[in-house]
C-alpha cells in the first residue's frame, strides 16, 4: 500500500532503514528481537540485580505484541494514541517496532506575549489576506511526535515546521503562572529544581550548544538527523550532580538589593498600578566594596517605589532574571516532552469538557515541593553512585499545561505548544481524515521521527523583525499594483524583487499550503 501520494513506497523503506542507524548521538532503537532476548535474559537465575524499571517497560513491549484490542477500541474519529493497533499493522504490512512506545499530538502556535497571546488585527488581516492563514487566528502546526522526544530534538523540529534556520539563541519555559507554583515564588526552591525542571544559568557555553555541530551540506537533512530518534542528551550541563555543583556556588547568603516600582496606571494616568521587580543589585561588588540603593532611572520624583534587603533565596523568582546573565527560567532540554506537558485526552486543554479538563489537571504536579519530594530519592541515588550519565537522569512528572518556546531574543519569536493523546477535532473539522492520520501515526512510529499533519499559515524567514516586521515583508512580496502610477509601480515591483531575494538567501521557501501532511 502507497502510505501518501506525496512519499513512494521506496521512500518510505529508506526513511524505516535510516531510523535504525545509529547516528550522531543516537543510541541503539529497540526491535521485537531485542525485546525476546531482554524477556529471555530476565528469566535466567542471574537476574536479580536488573532495575525494577527495566522489568516493568520489557513486560509491558511484551504485552503490547501479544495484546488482543477489540473491534470498539480506537474506532472514533480522530483515535491517535488509542488507536487499535491492528489497524495501523494493516498499513504497516509487518508489526511495529515496540519503540517509540506511544505517541502524541502537539499544537504549536504563533503569539505575541504583549498582547494576551493574541496577535494584532492588522497583522491578522495581512495574514489571512497574503499568508495563506485559513482555520485559525494565528499560525501554527500541528504535529504527531513520539513523547519522549526531548526538548533540544523539538527545538529543532519546530525550525523545521516554522521555516527558521537555527541562526539565534532559544529556549522553552513555562507559562508564568506554572513558573510561580513550581519555584514557591523565590530562588530557593528554584534552586533546588534545577537539573531537575530548569537549567542552571552558570552552564558552560560548550555544553548549551552541544548539538550545534552543522558542519555544511544538506540543512534539512542535519535536522532531520537531530529530532530523528531513539533521542539521549549528551549535554553534560544538565546533569544533575553537574547541576548541583553550580548551585553550591551562588551562595544562597549573600545579600540584595530589591527595587518594587509602581506600574503607570493609563486609567488613571498615574503612577498608582501594580507593584513588580524593577531591578535586582548585590549590595556588595565583588571586591566587598557597598553599592548605592538602586533608584528609578526615569520620572524620579513621581515613580513610587520601595527597596528591600534580602539573601539571594530570598529573591522573589519574578527578579532573577536580574541576577543572572542567562535565562534562569529555561527548561532543561535533556527532558522529554511527555515528562513536562500534560496532554489533554481528545482534545487539546485549551478547548475541551470539563471531564477532560480535569483528566489534564489530575496529571500536573502542583507544586515545586511537590516536586522535588517525589525526585529526592532519585537524586539521592545518583549523588550515591556519582555517575551523571545521561542514561540515569531524573525525569519529573508533567508541570503544566502549555509550554513556550522563545525563538531570537531580537525578533522575540513565541511559540505556545499544547497536547492531546488523540486528534477528535482536526478529524471533525475535516482538516485531516482519520486515513490520512492513521498513515501519519505509522509513519512516526516506524521512521521514529515526527509528522506534521496540518498547517495554517505561511513559514516564516530568521531576521525579518518578528510577527511585525514578517507581515511587512508579506505585503512588499504581494503590492497591489492598481492605483499607482508608473514610477511608484516600478518601486513596488523591485521591493517585491529585493524582499524576495533576501528571503530565499536566507532559506525561505512558500509554505506548500494548508492542510499539506508533511513527513518532516
Amino acid at each position: 500500500m502507497k502510505p501518501d501520494n506525496t512519499v513512494s513506497v521506496k521512500e518510505w523503506q529508506k526513511d524505516i532503514r535510516m531510523s535504525y542507524t545509529e547516528a550522531y548521538h543516537r543510541p541503539h532503537r529497540s526491535t521485537w528481537e531485542d525485546v525476546d532476548e531482554m524477556r529471555e535474559a530476565l528469566a535466567t537465575e542471574h537476574s536479580e540485580d536488573v532495575p525494577d524499571e527495566l522489568r516493568e517497560l520489557v513486560a509491558y513491549l511484551s504485552s503490547m505484541k501479544e495484546r488482543k484490542i477489540s473491534d470498539k477500541k480506537g474506532q472514533f474519529p480522530g483515535a491517535l494514541n488509542d488507536r487499535d493497533i491492528d489497524a495501523l499493522e494493516k498499513i504497516a504490512g509487518d508489526r511495529l517496532p515496540p519503540d517509540p512506545v506511544r505517541v502524541i499530538r502537539l499544537h504549536l502556535e504563533l503569539y505575541d506575549e504583549y498582547a494576551d497571546g493574541k496577535l494584532d488585527d492588522e497583522d491578522l488581516h495581512v495574514l489571512k489576506k497574503y499568508g495563506k492563514l485559513e482555520h485559525g487566528d494565528t499560525i501554527s502546526r500541528d504535529i504527531i511526535v513520539p513523547d519522549d522526544i526531548p526538548l533540544y530534538a523539538l527545538h529543532y523540529m519546530i525550525q523545521r515546521a516554522f521555516g527558521w534556520q537555527n541562526s539565534h539563541l532559544r529556549n522553552f519555559k513555562l507559562p508564568d503562572d506554572r513558573f510561580q507554583a513550581m519555584t514557591g515564588g523565590n530562588t530557593a526552591m528554584w534552586s533546588r529544581l534545577v537539573g531537575v525542571l530548569f537549567r542552571s544559568p552558570l552552564m558552560d557555553e560548550e555544553d548549551e550548544f552541544w548539538a550545534d555541530d552543522y558542519n555544511g551540506g544538506s540543512f534539512k537533512n542535519w535536522l532531520r538527523k537531530k529530532y530523528t530518534g531513539p533521542y539521549l542528551s549528551q549535554c553534560h550541563g544538565e546533569g544533575i550532580i553537574s547541576c548541583l555543583e553550580d548551585m553550591t556556588e551562588l551562595g544562597m547568603d549573600e545579600e540584595y538589593y530589591v527595587m518594587y516600582s509602581t506600574a503607570y496606571n493609563r486609567e488613571t494616568r498615574k503612577y498608582d498600578g501594580e507593584e513588580y521587580v524593577s531591578e535586582v543589585v548585590r549590595v556588595h561588588d565583588y571586591g566587598g566594596k557597598k553599592q548605592p540603593e538602586p533608584r528609578p532611572w526615569h520620572n524620579k520624583d513621581e515613580v513610587p517605589y520601595r527597596v528591600e534587603v534580602v539573601k539571594l533565596g530570598q529573591v522573589p523568582s519574578e527578579g532573577m532574571k536580574f541576577v543572572f546573565e542567562r535565562n534562569p527560567m529555561a527548561l532543561l532540554e535533556r527532558l522529554p516532552v511527555g515528562a513536562v506537558l500534560a496532554a489533554g485526552r481528545f482534545h487539546l486543554p485549551d478547548d475541551c469538557s470539563e471531564e477532560e479538563r480535569k483528566y489534564v489537571d489530575e496529571q500536573i504536579i502542583g507544586s515545586g515541593d511537590e516536586l522535588y519530594r517525589l525526585s529526592e530519592k532519585k537524586i539521592k541515588h545518583i549523588k550515591d553512585m556519582d555517575i551523571d550519565s545521561p542514561y540515569m537522569q531524573v525525569l519529573p512528572m508533567p508541570v503544566t499545561d502549555a509550554l513556550l518556546y522563545n525563538y531570537d531574543f531580537g525578533d522575540n519569536w513565541r511559540i505556545r505548544i499544547t497536547a492531546s493523546e488523540n486528534c477528535a477535532d482536526l478529524v471533525e473539522s475535516g482538516r485531516i481524515t482519520q486515513a490520512e492520520l492513521d498513515r501519519a501515526h505509522v509513519k512516526c512510529r516506524e521512521v521514529y521521527r515526527p509528522v506534521l499533519i496540518a498547517r495554517d499559515g505561511e513559514m516564516l524567514v530568521d531576521d525579518v523583525g518578528g510577527i511585525h516586521g514578517f507581515t511587512e515583508f508579506l505585503k512588499n512580496i504581494n503590492p497591489e499594483l492598481k492605483g499607482m502610477g508608473p514610477e511608484e509601480k516600478e518601486e513596488a515591483k523591485r521591493e517585491k524583487r529585493e524582499s524576495l531575494e533576501w528571503a530565499r538567501y536566507l532559506g525561505w521557501r512558500n509554505n506548500k499550503g494548508s492542510g499539506t501532511i508533511n513527513f518532516l
